[in-house]
């Protein structure tokens, strides 16, 4: 079955090794990766087999309550309350996703747009097998990887979902935080990674003895978190790093598991234009680095992040595709 765009022939990453296509990343303007840097993080990645993700004919229902007031207020609330107790509420059906057909390449990194409301989150959601269940109603459709349908228990061991809100323990330092995350989640593929690529006993025994794992350190300096690696996230009742950094560190926390997809929603939320910038920047060199399948969906993003990613997909009212493509060729 033919994909609807074309691969990416330009740069010709897929053909490459992992070390060749971090040289590659590294002269597109990820400025921060030394050769020393990319040499450690070749050999600290997982080359993931290549996924493609395709949807076919996905459409996804939800119940929402209805009020009986316009315009909720303390009286209206507490009327709606009672009714429900009695009358029982009244809900209602709305398509969030209309009969969805496309695929994600591996080594695109995708973009998702639309108004609010469109389904941008509930399409990620499903993609993640994290779909919230007391509020879809039904779904219909496939989620196929490589052409094969996963049971959904396992779909959190090939996509990892990076959500809105930054969830972490307010007292870690950043390092602390990842350092954690690097633990639970791929600690077993860096031991695995010791046989397959050749990593040195020496270093599997040094990261062992101090605690700091290479993927750990690389990943503190693609996200810009170096300076600030001994600070702690904090919270409303804790001082610590600043919005732009918590998002930095959500993202990094849950990219360090050796995913096959990853899926980051709203990621550019309470964030300026530079920011979300760099996060992406980052990002996209990430994705073409490792082959793996990106896709990201944002807010109302400025021209010159938008021309970081290699496709588009747009969402219109009513949760209907308007367009899955290249970015150059939407203009």
């Amino acid at each position: 079955q033919a994909l609807p765009f074309p691969r990416l022939e330009s740069a010709d990453l897929h053909s490459l090794n992992i070390t060749d296509r971090l040289n590659s990343v590294h002269k597109d303007g990820v400025d921060h990766w030394t050769s020393d840097d990319m040499v450690k993080m070749a050999g600290t990645l997982i080359d993931p087999p290549n996924v493609y993700v395709s949807l076919q004919h996905v459409s996804v229902e939800a119940e929402v309550a209805i009020s009986k007031a316009e315009y909720l207020t303390v009286f209206t609330a507490v009327v709606n309350g009672v009714s429900s107790i009695f009358g029982g509420e009244r809900k209602k059906r709305t398509v969030v996703l209309r009969d969805i057909t496309t695929v994600f390449e591996p080594g695109r990194f995708c973009l998702v747009l639309g108004p609010p409301g469109c389904g941008k989150s509930s399409l990620l959601k499903f993609v993640a097998a994290r779909a919230d269940a007391s509020l879809v109603a039904r779904t219909t459709g496939k989620l196929r990887f490589n052409g094969v349908e996963v049971d959904p228990k396992m779909v959190p061991r090939v996509v990892t979902l990076v959500p809105q809100q930054d969830v972490h323990t307010p007292v870690l330092t950043v390092k602390q935080t990842l350092d954690f995350a690097f633990k639970c989640t791929d600690l077993a593929h860096a031991k695995k990674m010791q046989h397959e690529k050749g990593v040195s006993k020496q270093t599997m025994q040094e990261t062992r003895r101090t605690g700091n794992s290479p993927k750990v350190a690389i990943f503190l300096k693609m996200f810009g978190l170096e300076r600030c690696k001994d600070t702690i996230v904090g919270d409303s009742e804790h001082r610590g790093v600043s919005g732009g950094e918590k998002k930095r560190v959500t993202s990094a926390e849950h990219l360090l598991q050796t995913a096959c997809v990853s899926v980051l929603d709203e990621i550019s939320t309470g964030l300026d234009s530079a920011a979300t910038y760099d996060i992406c920047k980052t990002l996209g060199g990430l994705c073409r680095a490792t082959k793996s399948t990106s896709i990201v969906s944002l807010l109302q993003p400025p021209p010159d992040v938008v021309s970081l990613f290699d496709d588009l997909l747009l969402l219109g009212p009513g949760g209907n595709l308007v367009y899955h493509g290249p970015v150059t060729a939407c203009a």
